[in-house]
């Protein structure tokens, strides 16, 4: 009996935990449903707690070795962002941690899961690059409470606009135009600015963002 009871147990750990050993599959999620993880976890409340106290992460190396960890894992396999790029990412994460690393984790999600379609993968990876890529001019360390709210609408505007311009699906058209809007950010341009010069001053943000 105790042996019966014993197998039952190791069964039902397996079912509801996975076999010893083994990752557990990686599920795409909703942005609320990778914000409440983002909330549950030590190290963005160890960012908060800094960012409250009004420091820089990046100057805390204990807090960036756990910063560097967490992306790490959220990007492993995806991108390869260089050290400046990686720099970037953590600058737009000092101006509103939480929309970023919901965001970030919402997108690996999206390109981890295995029910998801190689198209839903290119885009959540592409939409991961053009977050990093339209960064230039977002300064991370306000002190004044109006500037530091137009920062945070910037970068929310910088992972609305990078969905929008990855799920392009117009074939060549977007292609072309992604990569004209790649290159305009890395010469310095704001992704308003890199907007109208990839579709030559055909439409702007507010166009790109109401269209369908």
């Amino acid at each position: 009996m105790k042996k019966l009871l014993l197998t039952a147990i190791l069964i039902l750990a397996q079912t509801s935990f996975g076999a010893p050993g083994r990752a557990k599959p990686v599920v795409k999620m909703s942005t609320l449903e990778a914000g409440a993880r983002v909330e549950r976890s030590y190290t963005y409340k160890e960012i908060v707690k800094a960012r409250e106290a009004g420091k820089d992460i990046t100057a805390d190396a204990k807090l960036m070795e756990k910063v560097n960890k967490m992306l790490d894992v959220s990007l492993k396999d995806l991108v390869s962002f260089t050290a400046a790029e990686n720099t970037t990412l953590i600058r737009l994460m000092n101006v509103n941690a939480k929309d970023v690393l919901t965001e970030v984790a919402r997108l690996s999600s999206i390109a981890k899961d295995s029910a998801s379609t190689t198209t839903e993968k290119d885009m959540a990876k592409k939409s991961l690059e053009l977050i990093v890529k339209a960064a230039n001019n977002v300064e991370s360390l306000i002190v004044n409470s109006a500037e530091a709210q137009k920062q945070k609408d910037a970068v929310a505007s910088i992972i609305e606009i990078s969905g929008k311009i990855a799920s392009l699906n117009f074939g060549e058209t977007s292609k072309v135009f992604i990569e004209k809007y790649e290159k305009a950010l890395s010469e310095g341009k704001s992704p308003e600015d890199a907007i109208r010069e990839a579709s030559n001053n055909k439409f702007g943000a507010k166009e790109l963002r109401e269209c369908e």
